[in-house]
């Protein structure tokens, strides 16, 4: 007797057309679980991870796996500085399932092709490893104050390194930034987070311009007519200057800023 995996697992004889809908084959699952989240399109990320899960026409293991790794590159897009063990696990996992599908397959206990599972494992296991070595379990070895001081001697030095396209794995959007022109900063705000992808601690420090004409905002926060923000290495010290915003017109020529937001605000000393 044929094993349930057989029987469920699409033929791969090009003579024969595939059962699968067009919306649950690999190419539509590729570009809407993973180039689509890349842009930030994370609700089309989820419904690939039902569909692939829910695709009775692949062995469970490929589902089980694919459906993970989709929702582990979800959580690297939109969790930066995420715990890294939590995204060392869910790698760690689709890559086990996605590595046992391929050994199945190619061992004929499984009738469909083995490479797609095998490549997408050991890409798994790549990004999994990355997370951690050499920078994901280190924490950064200077704090905010020195951070901000390093931000500050590298904008006299004009030492920083603009943002590039090249950048965009880790930075996002952001790395098409083009308006690096130095604001007056009045004052900073500071976190503390995590790369993509590595897990290098890093520091974003935020320098805020402030407006001269409008002393708050309507909800009682500091109004500040432009931004520029930067980060840190909290390892190498390198620092990235990320642009500058200017406040809109539509917004009262003040920044918007999360209510709450003087409470972490200090001054930057000239």
């Amino acid at each position: 007797m044929s094993s349930p995996d057989v029987e469920l697992t699409a033929p791969t004889d090009p003579l024969h057309p595939s059962p699968r809908q067009w919306y649950r084959r690999n190419p539509f699952l590729a570009v809407t679980g993973g180039v689509l989240v890349v842009v930030g399109n994370f609700f089309l990320g989820l419904i690939a991870v039902v569909l692939l899960a829910g695709d009775r026409t692949r062995d469970t293991d490929s589902r089980i796996g694919g459906a993970i790794l989709i929702f582990a590159w979800m959580f690297i897009w939109t969790l930066p500085g995420a715990s890294p063990y939590a995204g060392f696990a869910l790698l760690a996992i689709a890559a086990w399932f996605l590595l046992r599908s391929a050994r199945r397959r190619a061992s004929g206990d499984v009738q469909s092709g083995w490479r797609a599972p095998a490549i997408l494992g050991l890409a798994a296991v790549i990004l999994a490893v990355l997370g951690l070595v050499p920078y994901g379990v280190r924490s950064a070895e200077f704090d905010a104050d020195a951070a901000v001081e390093r931000v500050l001697s590298a904008r006299e030095r004009d030492s920083d390194r603009p943002v590039r396209p090249a950048d965009f794995a880790v930075y996002g959007g952001l790395a098409f930034q083009d308006d690096f022109s130095p604001i007056e900063p009045a004052q900073r705000l500071v976190a503390a987070a995590r790369f993509r992808f590595t897990n290098a601690p890093i520091y974003y420090v935020v320098l805020l311009e402030q407006n001269p004409t409008t002393a708050s905002t309507g909800d009682g926060e500091p109004c500040f007519s432009a931004s520029e923000t930067l980060t840190v290495h909290g390892i190498t010290g390198e620092v990235v200057n990320l642009g500058r915003q200017d406040a809109r017109e539509e917004d009262g020529r003040c920044l918007p800023l999360l209510r709450g937001t003087r409470a972490d605000l200090e001054p930057v000393e000239s």
